[in-house]
């Protein structure tokens, strides 16, 4: 057991504009005039245990992924009640099984809504994520939950179901 394992966190924010010339239909895309640059962190995050735990409690397993069911029902993202990280994915695909990705459902309006408890983390669209850190280890990853919603209206979608990519040390 190592206690200098870690996890590598980067996040690059490119704050953009489209415009539509006045005598052109071509759209051009540009850095966001009021944002005026783009932002980017970079950060360690130390575990300290080894990655050896079980499947369906850390998302990965001898190097296979562990897809988490979204349904119309708020599911716990993990039994870990001590995480230091908790990353959580929307991969955008419906839910087969815990190996195995469906159907690409990106372009048909569901998304997934991750709470904790009752606060609301954030709404999930295809290929986007969440990243939660303590390094006192006192997140409690049974109580953070996924549910797949539509999107607009935000309501519970029981069919067809979403796969969510975590990881949760």
């Amino acid at each position: 057991m190592s206690l200098l394992n870690y996890v590598q966190t980067s996040v690059k924010v490119k704050p953009m504009e489209v415009l539509l010339p006045e005598y052109s239909a071509t759209l051009r895309h540009i850095l966001a005039s009021e944002i005026g640059t783009g932002l980017s962190i970079s950060y360690t995050t130390l575990i300290g245990g080894d990655f050896d735990g079980d499947a369906a409690v850390q998302g990965f397993a001898d190097g296979a992924v562990y897809y988490k069911e979204a349904n119309e029902t708020a599911l716990a993202i993990s039994t870990k009640t001590d995480a230091k990280y908790v990353y959580i994915e929307y991969t955008g695909f419906a839910y087969s099984s815990h190996t195995e990705l469906g159907l690409d459902m990106s372009i048909l309006g569901y998304s997934v809504l991750a709470k904790k408890g009752t606060e609301r983390l954030g709404i999930l669209t295809a290929g986007s994520a969440i990243v939660l850190t303590d390094l006192n280890g006192l997140l409690d990853a049974s109580t953070i939950t996924v549910q797949f919603i539509q999107t607009i209206s935000e309501t519970p979608a029981s069919s067809p179901t979403g796969a969510i990519r975590f990881l949760v040390a």
